[in-house]
C-alpha cells in the first residue's frame, strides 16, 4: 500500500465532510462544512476548491491523491460531474481537470455510495469478489453495484440509479426532471415532509421511536422495501448493505423492513438465501471510503 496520505471528500446535500487518511485507513484529521456555504455560490465548483485549499494549508502533509465521492451521475471515465439534483448548478462540470489545474494534485471522483460500499465491504472484512450491492437512504437514494471487484458503472457511466427507476403512473416530478421516479416516495425530503405535516410536534430524529406504528409511518417503510426487492431480484446478489441517515434514525423498524423485503423478493430464491448487513453509521464512513477507492485507483 501507498505510504502517502490521501484527502478523502464526502460531499453531501447537507454537510461536506473532508479528511485525512493515511495508508492503514486510519482517519487522522477532519472537518464538516455546510454544504450549501459553497454550493450556492455562482462558481460552486472553485468555491469547493477554495475549502479544499484552506483545508490543506491546515493540514500541512503531503497529499498523494484527493479523491471526492458526490451524489452526482458522472460520465464513464469518471471526469464530468454530469448532474447532481440535490445540488443547484453542480451539472456538467470538468471536476477532476478543475481540481488538477487548481491544486496539482491527481483527483478521482465517484459517486458517494460507491465510496460508501467500498467502505463497508473493507469494514466487514468482505472480499469483493461476487456481487454486493449498497443502497443507502438518505437525502436521496444511494446505490452501488459491484460485481467481482470492480464498480458497475455501465455504457455511460449511470448505473445503479435505483432512485430514479419510475413508479408506474406517477407525476411526481422529480429533483432530477423526470416524472414520478422513486425518490418523490422514498427519501430524506419526502421523510421530512412527512413529519412536518403529520407529526408537527415531534423532531424528526425521533419519527420512528415515537410514531413507528403509524399508517403513514408504516407506509413509507414498505415503501422503501420496493427498490431493495428489485435490485435483489434482479442481481441475486451474495450480500446487500443498506445504510444511510434514514435507516440510522432512534427506533427505525428493521424486521418491519426485511418483512416486506421479503414479501417481494422471489420465492423460493433468492427470498430464501438473502444476507442482509446493515451499515455501522458514521459521519465519516464516506471519507474513509474514498480513500480505499483511490488506493485501488493507485493500484491500478
Amino acid at each position: 500500500m501507498s505510504t502517502e496520505t490521501i484527502l478523502g471528500i464526502d460531499v453531501g446535500g447537507t454537510h461536506t465532510r473532508i479528511g485525512l487518511v493515511n495508508s492503514s485507513f486510519e482517519l487522522l484529521d477532519s472537518t464538516i462544512v455546510n454544504t450549501q456555504s459553497w454550493a450556492t455560490q455562482k462558481d460552486n465548483c472553485n468555491a469547493l476548491i477554495k475549502v479544499i485549499q484552506d483545508y490543506l494549508k491546515k493540514a500541512k502533509l503531503d497529499i498523494c491523491m484527493i479523491s471526492i465521492g458526490l451524489p452526482s451521475t458522472m460520465n464513464h471515465t469518471r471526469s464530468i460531474v454530469l448532474s447532481t439534483p440535490n445540488i443547484v448548478s453542480m451539472d456538467n462540470i470538468p471536476l477532476v481537470s478543475r481540481f488538477e489545474d487548481a491544486l496539482g494534485i491527481r483527483t478521482v471522483v465517484e459517486r458517494d455510495s460507491s465510496m460508501l460500499l467500498m467502505y463497508d465491504l473493507y469494514s466487514n472484512q468482505i472480499p469483493l469478489n461476487g456481487t454486493a450491492i449498497g443502497i443507502y437512504f438518505g437525502t436521496g437514494i444511494g446505490n452501488a453495484i459491484i460485481v467481482d471487484g470492480k464498480l458497475l458503472i455501465g455504457r455511460n457511466g449511470v448505473a445503479g440509479e435505483i432512485g430514479h427507476i419510475p413508479c408506474l403512473i406517477s407525476e411526481k416530478i422529480c429533483s432530477c426532471g423526470n416524472r414520478g421516479c422513486m425518490e418523490t416516495y422514498i427519501s430524506g425530503r419526502v421523510l421530512e415532509e412527512m413529519c412536518r405535516k403529520e407529526f408537527p410536534q415531534t423532531h424528526i430524529q425521533d419519527l420512528f421511536l415515537q410514531h413507528g406504528n403509524e399508517e403513514e409511518v408504516q407506509s413509507y417503510i414498505k415503501r422503501m422495501a420496493i427498490p431493495i426487492a428489485t435490485e435483489i431480484n434482479i442481481f441475486d446478489p451474495d450480500r446487500i448493505i443498506i445504510g444511510g441517515g434514514i435507516v440510522a434514525m432512534r427506533g427505525f423498524p428493521y424486521k418491519i423492513l426485511e418483512e416486506n423485503i421479503y414479501e417481494h423478493v422471489r420465492k423460493p430464491m433468492p427470498a430464501q438465501n438473502i444476507e442482509i448487513i446493515y451499515s455501522k453509521p458514521s459521519q465519516f464512513n464516506g471519507i474513509i471510503g474514498a480513500a480505499i477507492y483511490a488506493e485501488n485507483k493507485l493500484k491500478d
